[in-house]
């Protein structure tokens, strides 16, 4: 129990700040929008979250607006998130791991080589974690 309670006070201080569709862009959403630290934190729980940019090194404050991301998950349901003005994408609809995820911009589509789970920016951040190129960046 004790662990439980460290975990939620560590968790709330990496998720203070605004809230909102547009908040903490960059930063590995499903910290506070999974499982037990969302209901913690009375955030909103999400499937899969991230940010897009134009350059794996952007700012964080650089998020790229109306990018489209394609889910597929390992049953075939298949979903498409636009980024809003900060670049943050989510979504709370149920997905079964792993995914195939591709970003489209102006015509153009990249898709991961890899199947993924859901928390984006876990890996796609600056630097980089689990040998991803950076931030999640649009064709």
């Amino acid at each position: 129990m004790r662990s439980f309670v460290l975990a939620v006070i560590l968790t709330s201080a990496a998720c203070s700040g605004a809230e909102g569709p547009l908040m903490l862009a960059g930063q590995d959403c499903m910290q506070c929008h999974s499982g037990s630290a969302a209901n913690a934190l009375s955030a909103p729980t999400w499937s899969v979250a991230g940010t897009l940019y134009t350059a794996p090194d952007a700012d964080p404050n650089a998020g790229v607006e109306g990018g489209l991301v394609h889910v597929t998950d390992a049953t075939g349901v298949q979903l498409t998130l636009r980024s809003n003005l900060a670049g943050n994408f989510y979504s709370a609809d149920t997905l079964i791991f792993p995914l195939e995820v591709c970003v489209e911009r102006a015509g153009a589509t990249r898709c991961m080589q890899n199947v993924v789970q859901g928390s984006c920016n876990g890996c796609h951040t600056v630097p980089s974690q689990n040998h991803a190129p950076g931030r999640i960046t649009t064709p």
